[in-house]
């Protein structure tokens, strides 16, 4: 049975909640060996991240937008094959961290393509909204147009 060795990379070190962040693996035997054939998993600290099988040049290509808010130590481990040994890739861990997307996509009420705020009095129960429609009124914390959207005193 020859060594293989095993190289991983991912597509992104930082991305946002929903993206797609795609995890590859390269996996080597022996000079003049076989190709190396079967599976590659990727796991992280919370468990398995995915499963990809390897391509005719020993390649396994995983795409995901499922993770969470976060850091993941990402290792990728190949299952072997009649003439390859498996191989785990422990010792340096790829991290890749995952955002929040409300940092990326501020909300926009009015459809105008620029943000608005929405400000809810706990206390008494006002909620109001801020058009912002100049980009001045994100710079100077201006009120720009605003409309008193529900008073919760009214409904008691």
């Amino acid at each position: 049975m020859n060594l293989t060795s095993i190289v991983m990379t991912v597509s992104a070190s930082v991305a946002t909640v929903g993206t797609n962040v795609t995890l590859q693996a390269t996996v080597t035997g022996k000079a003049g060996a076989a190709t190396p054939t079967g599976t590659v998993s990727f796991s992280s600290q919370d468990g398995l991240v995915g499963i990809a099988a390897l391509n005719a040049s020993g390649v396994a290509v995983f795409t995901t937008d499922t993770l969470g808010p976060g850091t993941y130590m990402i290792t990728a481990a190949y299952s072997g094959d009649a003439y390859n040994s498996r191989a785990r890739r422990r010792r340096k861990p790829t991290s890749v961290v995952v955002e929040h997307t409300s940092k990326a996509n501020p909300p926009d009420f009015n459809g105008d393509g620029k943000s608005d705020l929405l400000w809810r009095n706990t206390t008494a129960g006002d909620v109001v909204l801020w058009f912002m429609e100049r980009w001045l009124d994100h710079l100077l914390g201006g009120l720009g147009q605003h409309r008193r959207i529900l008073d919760d005193r009214r409904h008691r």
